[in-house]
Order: structure tokens, then C-alpha cells, then sequence
């Protein structure tokens, strides 16, 4: 099963691989020559390094920042009775 129709996993992997190797600069046009665009490729790359890739699991993360679990809460915590209306 593949996260997008029309493209195999194995196709998806080489195309971020090959997007990433890209120079700085070249990357849009490397893009618009294949007739993809950027926000295809971020769910792509986020299925490929995320190891989303293989199980078939499309990202829903709409957010292009991502915040670790781990981190998640920590600002709300340490700001907590700091803030006066």
C-alpha cells in the first residue's frame, strides 16, 4: 500500500533521497521539473524519515513545526501563574 496513488514506496524513498541531495536553490526547480509540488514532497519526507513510509500511514500533522513528545507541555508548565491579565 502506498501514501500516495500512482507512486510505490520504493519510489517515494528514492524521490526524498534524491530530493535531499539536491544543492540549496535547486530544489524548487527540481521539483517543478518532476510536476510535484512542495507540500506532496513534505508529507512524502515526513512518512520517509518518520519510518511511516513502509506501514502505509499517511501523516495528518498539518503543522510544518513539529514539537517532540517530550517537549510537548513544557511551556505551558513553566509558565503557569507567570502570566497576568
Amino acid at each position: 500500500m502506498s501514501i500516495s496513488a500512482g507512486f510505490t514506496a520504493e519510489e517515494i524513498r528514492e524521490f526524498v533521497h534524491e530530493y535531499t541531495a539536491e544543492p540549496y536553490g535547486g530544489k524548487g526547480a527540481w521539483l517543478a521539473a518532476r510536476g510535484v509540488s512542495y507540500d506532496r514532497l513534505r508529507r512524502w519526507r515526513l512518512a520517509v524519515f518518520d519510518g511511516d513510509l513502509d506501514r502505509g500511514l499517511v501523516p495528518r500533522d498539518s503543522s510544518p513545526v513539529k514539537i517532540p513528545p517530550g517537549q510537548r507541555g513544557f511551556g505551558e508548565a513553566s509558565c503557569q501563574g507567570t502570566h497576568r491579565a
